[in-house]
């Protein structure tokens, strides 16, 4: 059971390293499309941090990620990735799970 555990939480470190990987990437313009880190980080803002708070509290946290350095989002966006990773990991294990039944 432990090395599924660790099994899970590898995968579920992964994934993590990979989305923040992702969100590193910098900001670039291709014909007027802004790509790159920043757009991925106001994304994961947008969708899994503002969408869920009480309406005042999610218009200051707008408000201060808008007017904030790389740091500042940061600030915000780490604390959610983690508890995300951390989540991930029943469904790494699931995954294990059922790559072990296959074979």
């Amino acid at each position: 059971m432990f090395l599924k555990l660790l099994q899970g939480s590898i995968l579920s470190l992964l994934f993590l390293i990979v989305f923040v990987l992702l969100m590193l990437l910098p900001e670039f313009d291709i014909k007027g499309v802004i790509l790159g880190g920043g757009p991925i980080r106001q994304w994961f803002a947008n969708t899994f941090i503002f969408a869920l708070l009480p309406d005042n509290f999610a218009l200051s946290l707008i408000e201060y990620f808008n007017n904030t350095s790389i740091g500042g989002e940061w600030l915000l966006i780490a604390p959610v990735l983690f508890v995300f990773s951390l989540a991930f990991i029943p469904f790494s294990l699931f995954f294990i799970k059922l790559m072990e039944d296959k074979s």
